[in-house]
């Protein structure tokens, strides 16, 4: 393959970078009784052709080659599964090494051309060039990283810009956020003071953490609110979590769940931090149920009955049902997967030390949603539909895209067009604390 090899060459030192390759991952699921990795309509016919992009890198899902051999393609080998694949458009196989152990008898007996296979080839190592990974070593310029830049300040920035934005204020009632120091504050529920950070807060694709300092040192919502709250007004901070994850008792005095009830009675706010963690979702295991798990909901609402203020905290990864909590819920944050500087992040946005909060990037929807679709079900306009597209079953618990601000904007737009063109002006005005 010689004449179609890629040289290596040093690159003007005053180029960052080179241009992005697109990359994309075909799923396990069909359209049309094709497979996405071997839909070449899908892969070669739109990606390539219609956006454009013959250097896009397509990669397979763990094992969705070898899942050819099931419905609905039904193909009747490994080698047949291969083949489909390679023609269907794609290059890179993960999970398995059907194609690659297919490649050299597949061209030998002529069902697959050698140019098939030089596309192919082309394709993936087309962006290790590109990222100079057999450039020179004097040429490259991630060879020439400290280990200074590992944990620095400017990526721990970074790593706390993130988390801030991850969090999406769903409801304010009351302008109860932002916080005031000073305040006798309960933080409840298991997630409060949660002991295994790391399963609690983190996703199920995060990577161990290590503590190089205390930056990197993943804190719970606990430590972190106490920790503003006692440092600018020498307030009172207590927890308890009342009840586990997926925990159930027949016991009605639960003495976890009298010790919560107690510090809620004794404060002027309550945290209450509920949700799901890896132990519930996890990649290869599905939910049947968008409803908090265990005895969380009931808890809650018990929390809920003392008519204290209390701001709902939501950890979790897929969405959830909480229908029967949004009422008494003074305020409700979405946390989703906090990540290392989760807490951190949290606590400063519940006190109004930073307002960078994010927009819901799903539709959260009624716990009836669970009967009323087929989660087998992928077509996704069919009743009740899915997504903010073609969700119609009734009103979604917040929207896509939904997300509010600690504080209020007045704007003033101006609408034109020129030339087809439509032009947006606005002055935009913090009228707000």
């Amino acid at each position: 393959m010689n004449d179609y090899a890629y040289v290596a060459r040093p690159r003007d030192a005053h180029t960052k970078h080179a241009p992005l390759t697109q990359c994309n991952l075909c799923s396990y699921s069909s359209i049309n009784g094709v497979a996405s990795c071997a839909n070449s309509y899908l892969l070669n016919d739109v990606i390539r052709g219609q956006w454009d992009r013959t250097d896009a890198v397509i990669t397979s899902d763990c094992d969705a080659v070898k899942f050819m051999m099931g419905e609905p393609m039904n193909l009747p080998d490994r080698e047949s599964a291969a083949i489909a694949a390679i023609k269907g458009g794609l290059d890179i196989e993960m999970g398995n090494n059907l194609t690659t152990e297919t490649f050299g008898r597949a061209v030998e007996d002529g069902r697959l051309d050698k140019e098939d296979i030089i596309k192919v080839w082309r394709r993936s190592f087309a962006p290790l060039f590109r990222s100079g990974r057999f450039d020179p070593k004097e040429f490259d310029e991630w060879r020439k990283l400290d280990k200074a830049v590992i944990n620095s300040t400017a990526h721990q920035q970074i790593s706390l810009e993130a988390a801030l934005m991850g969090n999406v204020l769903l409801k304010n009632e009351k302008s109860i956020l932002p916080l005031e120091a000073g305040k006798n504050i309960a933080v409840l529920g298991p997630f409060a003071a949660a002991g295994n950070v790391s399963d609690s807060y983190l996703s199920d694709y995060a990577a161990d953490q290590t503590c190089f300092n205390e930056w990197s040192c993943i804190h719970n919502f606990f430590d972190e609110i106490a920790y503003l709250n006692e440092r600018d007004g020498s307030g009172s901070t207590t927890t308890s979590a009342g009840v586990g994850i997926s925990d159930y008792t027949s016991d009605p005095l639960n003495t976890n769940i009298l010790d919560a009830l107690e510090k809620a009675r004794k404060s002027d706010v309550v945290i209450l931090c509920l949700g799901i963690d890896r132990s519930i979702e996890f990649e290869g295991t599905d939910r049947f149920d968008t409803k908090l798990p265990g005895m969380q909901e009931s808890f809650a609402k018990q929390i809920l009955a003392l008519k204290k203020p209390t701001v709902l905290v939501l950890v979790n990864g897929g969405a959830l049902a909480i229908d029967n909590l949004i009422e008494g819920s003074t305020a409700i944050i979405e946390a989703f997967n906090p990540g290392v500087l989760g807490a951190k992040a949290l606590s400063q946005l519940m006190f109004g030390k930073e307002n960078k909060w994010g927009r819901l990037p799903v539709t959260m929807y009624p716990h009836d949603y669970v009967y009323q679709q087929n989660m087998l079900n992928y077509d996704m306009a069919r009743w009740p539909g899915r997504t903010y597209k073609y969700y119609v079953g009734g009103q979604p618990l917040f929207k896509f895209g939904h997300g509010l601000s600690l504080t209020t904007f007045e704007n003033d737009c101006v609408v034109s067009e020129v030339e087809k063109k439509v032009k947006i002006t606005c002055n935009v005005t913090n009228a707000g604390r």
